[in-house]
């Protein structure tokens, strides 16, 4: 059992490692920038201190991105009550938000795309003689 819950988290995220997937880490990451410590026992980890996470989270980042933080370290918490780390999921109430805010990406559409590519170049339009 170990007594530092970032302890626990970090060991989580070495076993449970997917190629291409960062959450996991990135949830971490933003969890102790959150924290602005290197230690947390489980008996510090509340309803409260979850909540306050989910608010940060909220306020720091756009679309679905609080979301999926939120989603991987409640996974964390449900995993360490399975192992026995806590008696109860502190997390379980708390619900993972998306931020409202979202950021509207604009894609171009497949005309878009062909005149772009039939443009001529920076250098082609160097070449070009001048009026």
């Amino acid at each position: 059992m170990k007594t530092n819950f970032l302890d626990y988290y970090s060991e989580y995220i070495k076993l449970n490692r997917k190629a291409g997937n960062r959450h996991l880490e990135t949830s971490l990451a933003a969890f102790k920038t959150y924290l602005k410590k290197d230690f947390i026992s489980a008996i510090d980890i509340t309803e409260n201190l979850c909540e306050g996470f989910r608010d940060y989270l909220l306020k720091k980042y756009n679309g679905e991105t609080p979301a999926n933080y939120f989603m991987r370290f409640k996974r964390v918490l449900k995993a360490a009550k399975k192992d026995g780390y806590f008696r109860n999921n502190s997390s379980e109430d708390v619900v993972a938000k998306s931020n409202k805010n979202k950021q509207i990406k604009e894609i171009l559409t497949e005309d878009d795309y062909i005149k772009l590519m039939n443009m001529p170049s920076k250098e082609a339009i160097k070449k070009l003689p001048r009026l």
